[in-house]
């Protein structure tokens, strides 16, 4: 059950802030999907941390990295740091390692589609 109603609150607001941002932006598609996935990231890693407080449904943690992954390794980063939220170096050693090969992984994807300097000769 914490899998299908956490796939909606996360899955539906990113497409609908991806569509409004590319309507909007006249930036490539790949930088509005980062925007939307970082903004909804951030989002449900706070919600994740209110939910926490009142101890009631909780995102599962496959799901938070699945949002790291995906390209919300910024919202990640910023939403544990602001809220304190899955910080314990023993039970969640795992966040900050997928958090940088996902910022790796996204940044190489930047530079090699979009910063390289391709020659012509």
């Amino acid at each position: 059950m914490p899998y299908l109603v956490f796939s909606i609150v996360a899955v539906l607001p990113i497409a609908m802030l991806f569509a409004l941002l590319n309507a909007r932006l006249d930036w490539p598609d790949y930088f509005v999907w980062l925007i939307a996935v970082n903004v909804v990231t951030f989002g449900v890693y706070g919600l994740d941390k209110v939910l926490s407080r009142i101890r009631w449904l909780r995102a599962p943690n496959v799901m938070l990295l699945g949002l790291a992954l995906a390209g919300g390794f910024c919202g990640a980063a910023i939403s544990q740091a602001v809220f304190r939220h899955k910080t314990n170096p023993k039970r969640y050693a795992q966040y900050p390692k997928v958090i940088a090969a996902s910022a790796l992984v996204h940044i190489a994807i930047i530079w090699y589609f979009f910063l390289r300097i391709r020659w012509s000769f």
